[in-house]
C-alpha cells in the first residue's frame, strides 16, 4: 500500500501527539510527510508508514520535529481473512494501547519503542528508532555481543510481565493465549494443505523421497506441536 490513508491528516497527527483531543498544550502541525516504511512484501499483516512531522506546542514559535511510524492493518488479502477469524488485532490494540507502557514503567527499561495515542481505533502509532536502530542482517545473524544483549532484554521483558500479571491479571490474559494455531482455527487446514502439497512437490524431485514423506504423512501433527 503506496498511498497515504485520507485520515492521516495534520488532525490526526496533532492528537497523537497531544496525547488526546482535550489534552494540553496544544500541538499545531505545520506540515508533514509520509512513505511507506518498508518494502512492499516485508510485512503481511500492517502496511506501516513513516511520518515526518513538522510543529510547534502551545503557544511556542519554535518549530519541533518528530518522526513517527504508524501502523494499520491489511484490509484485503489471505493474511486479512486468516487474523479477521482471531482476536490477533484487538489484542495487539491493547499490548500497545494499554499494557506496553505498564511494562516499561514498572521495570524502568524501554526495550521498545513508545507507543503513542491514537484517535482511531486499529490504528497504532509508535516512536520511529531509525537511525539509531536497524533490523540486522538476517542472513549474518547477530554476533555474541548483541545476542547476549537479545537475551537480557527479554529477561527484563518476561519479568515486566509477571510482575503486571500480578497487579492486573486479566489485563495480561487479555493479550495472552494462542490466536492463530489452535485446533479448528483458520490456519489449521492452510498448514495441513500447505504441508501436503510440499511432499507431493518434493515426491517429484530426484533424492527428496524421505523428505516427502515426512511432509505428506505429518503434516497434522505441526498443528499438535504448536500447542
Amino acid at each position: 500500500m503506496d498511498v497515504v490513508p485520507e485520515w492521516l491528516d495534520k488532525a490526526f497527527l496533532a492528537k497523537v501527539l497531544q496525547g488526546g483531543e482535550d489534552k494540553e498544550p496544544k500541538v499545531t502541525v505545520v506540515s508533514f510527510s509520509a512513505k511507506p516504511a518498508i518494502a512492499a512484501g516485508d510485512n503481511f499483516s500492517s502496511y506501516i508508514f513513516r511520518v515526518l512531522v513538522q510543529y510547534r506546542v502551545g503557544s511556542a514559535t519554535e518549530e519541533e520535529s518528530k518522526s513517527l511510524i504508524v501502523k494499520l492493518p491489511v484490509k484485503e488479502g489471505l493474511i486479512f481473512e486468516i487474523a479477521g477469524q482471531t482476536q490477533f488485532y484487538s489484542k495487539e490494540d491493547v499490548y500497545y494501547e494499554e499494557l506496553l507502557g505498564k511494562m516499561i514503567d514498572k521495570i524502568k527499561c524501554k526495550f521498545t519503542a513508545k507507543s503513542y495515542y491514537s484517535p482511531i481505533k486499529g490504528i497504532i502509532v509508535l516512536e520511529d528508532l531509525k537511525p539509531d536502530y536497524f533490523v540486522a542482517d538476517k542472513i549474518k545473524q547477530l554476533d555474541l555481543t548483541h545476542s547476549k544483549l537479545v537475551y537480557i532484554t527479554l529477561a527484563k521483558f518476561h519479568a515486566a510481565a509477571v510482575a503486571i500479571y500480578h497487579e492486573e491479571p486479566k489485563l495480561i490474559e487479555a493479550v495472552g493465549g494462542e490466536c492463530f494455531y489452535i485446533e479448528g482455527g483458520p490456519l489449521q487446514k492452510w498448514i495441513e494443505y500447505g504441508c501436503k502439497a510440499l511432499g507431493e512437490y518434493l515426491n517429484e524431485v530426484e533424492g527428496c523421497k524421505e523428505y516427502a514423506d515426512f511432509f505428506s504423512q505429518q503434516s497434522r501433527q505441526y498443528m499438535e506441536a504448536s500447542h
